[in-house]
């Protein structure tokens, strides 16, 4: 573990951007236009129009690369570090801070990176390249009545690529949420050439990537140490602010649901669906049947075996892998004590989740499972996985609509929760 961390120390060590009067420009681009199949623009006129966004700044860009496919992406980034050059990934240009102007190799991904690879309307996720508008995609999923929620003002321009380097949000991102609460994954890629899938990430997973060492498993690791160096830090002093698009949201919050089984096979889950979302809460619920205590049969000697082997099915692995900032929701009394049984975690029914975004005066930042019941473990934030670098093509979009945590309706300075 230690050697692989080292090497990959070694890997950062060796990229050492030079000024911009160091690079050989024509050098570079004639390297580019043996190497990729899109376009390579050096030419002063290119420069100056990538040099602007919808901004008042301009900064005069090294080149402009349009690439036709996601192996041109690679491609540019293996030439720009061997010359020592900045990269630039840009979308539609609409940003209103500079932040499409830089000195740097511009790769401008809205003209060919365009593509919606596939829509699920079962799931509500939809797998795209980073150059789709939002329109675009609006378009294409209104045939199945749903529509991505966040809408900036330049929504017929802006591109995801960008909107997800800004977290957007748009005057329906009060019901729909950010473009942090409708990503599912994301295809990363590194500047220094690691490309890897980054979500949700559950303790069991977490553990599995560092061991597995390299480039990804440093950024894994780093992340957990400052996770577990700030936590309590965080929860305590972490700035109230519903959007930020700079920045790490280390105080996001996630919840695994587990229905009561006669519940799921007779009403469904969609009143507590509809709930969760106005309680703002990412939310999974997995496919987990019943838990296997059943009322009082998992209770009984001879059932024990057969109880456990419906939890170990999906419900118990999952409840395991959740973070630990993960709150467990479960409704039923015996899916409750199944979970407490068969893990170190406590589950909430929805009305405790309910009482504690109505009490909290900022629920995300400060919750605790333990004021409502006694917990065995200890929460902790989870890691963020924010990879230095440009998306080489955005995976899983999530359509559903969502809002925030209302606002405390009243504060409660009571002591903290015993032990």
């Amino acid at each position: 573990m230690q050697a692989r961390q080292i090497s990959a120390r070694r890997i950062m060590r060796q990229i050492k951007p030079v000024e911009p009067g160091e690079i050989d420009r024509e050098a570079l681009a004639a390297d580019l236009r043996k190497r990729i199949q899109g376009e390579v623009r050096f030419d002063n006129g290119s420069r100056a129009l990538y040099s602007m966004d919808a901004s008042n700044y301009r900064h005069i860009p090294i080149g402009v690369v349009i690439p036709r496919t996601i192996e041109d992406v690679l491609e540019t980034l293996e030439a720009a570090r061997r010359f020592g050059a900045p990269i630039l990934a840009r979308g539609g240009g609409t940003s209103l801070a500079g932040q499409c102007c830089n000195f740097g190799v511009v790769i401008d991904m809205s003209k060919y990176l365009n593509r919606i690879v596939e829509v699920d309307p079962q799931r509500k996720v939809a797998r795209i390249q980073p150059g789709v508008v939002p329109d675009q995609l609006n378009r294409e999923i209104e045939q199945y009545k749903l529509m991505y929620g966040p809408d900036p003002a330049t929504h017929a321009y802006c591109t995801f690529g960008g909107m997800i380097g800004n977290n957007s949000c748009g005057v329906h991102s009060v019901i729909a949420g950010r473009t942090s609460d409708n990503i599912e994954s994301l295809d990363v890629l590194t500047y220094d050439g690691e490309r890897f899938e980054a979500g949700k990430t559950g303790e069991i997973e977490l553990q599995r990537l560092i061991q597995n060492g390299g480039r990804r498993g440093q950024i894994y690791s780093s992340l957990k140490i400052l996770r577990d160096k700030y936590a309590d830090t965080m929860r305590q002093r972490f700035p109230k602010i519903p959007r930020r698009s700079s920045g790490y949201n280390f105080d996001e919050l996630h919840a695994l649901v587990h229905g009561h089984c006669h519940h799921k096979s007779i009403m469904k889950m969609d009143a507590e669906e509809k709930a969760l979302k106005g309680l703002g809460l990412h939310y999974e619920l997995p496919d987990s049947d019943c838990c296997g205590m059943a009322g009082a049969f998992g209770f009984e000697d001879k059932h024990y075996d057969i109880s456990m082997k419906c939890g170990e099915r999906v419900l118990l692995p999952k409840v395991r892998e959740a973070a630990k900032n993960t709150l467990i929701i479960a409704d039923g009394f015996s899916c409750r004590e199944q979970i407490k049984s068969g893990t170190d975690r406590r589950a909430l029914h929805l009305a405790q989740v309910i009482q504690m975004a109505m009490e909290e005066s900022s629920f995300a930042a400060n919750y605790s499972e333990k004021r409502y019941v006694r917990a065995n473990s200890t929460h902790k934030a989870s890691p963020l996985m924010a990879a230095a670098g440009i998306s080489g093509a955005i995976a899983f979009i999530v359509l559903l609509k969502r809002c925030f945590w209302p606002g405390a309706r009243r504060k409660r300075d009571s002591a903290q929760p015993q032990d």
